[in-house]
């Protein structure tokens, strides 16, 4: 794989990582259900469409090879989301 091809996959993984934070931070927040079962089967299937479409798009990009580092953009993507999440909410307060 090309350094440039895999600069485009370091940042499609940081990208993706803040994306799926921020869809499961709204799945969180819109799940009012006192059913323990809904809430766990609706994040469950949250999750697994959020890996299938990720591995999806790793195929577009760059002909679906994965390394283990790719996990590393995607956390400081989840956690990056999580940070701005609270930036913004505590600014919105004000």
């Amino acid at each position: 794989m090309s350094l440039i091809l895999q600069i485009v996959s370091l940042f499609f993984s940081l990208i993706y990582g803040f994306l799926f934070s921020f869809f499961v931070s709204i799945n969180h927040k819109m799940i009012n259900n006192e059913n323990n079962y809904i809430k766990f089967f609706s994040s469950i299937i949250i999750v697994i469409i959020g890996v299938l479409t990720y591995f999806f798009l790793l195929k577009i990009v760059n002909n679906g090879i994965f390394h283990i580092y790719f996990i590393l953009p995607l956390l400081l993507g989840a956690f990056l989301e999580s940070f701005a999440f609270k930036f913004v909410a505590s600014k919105l307060k004000k």
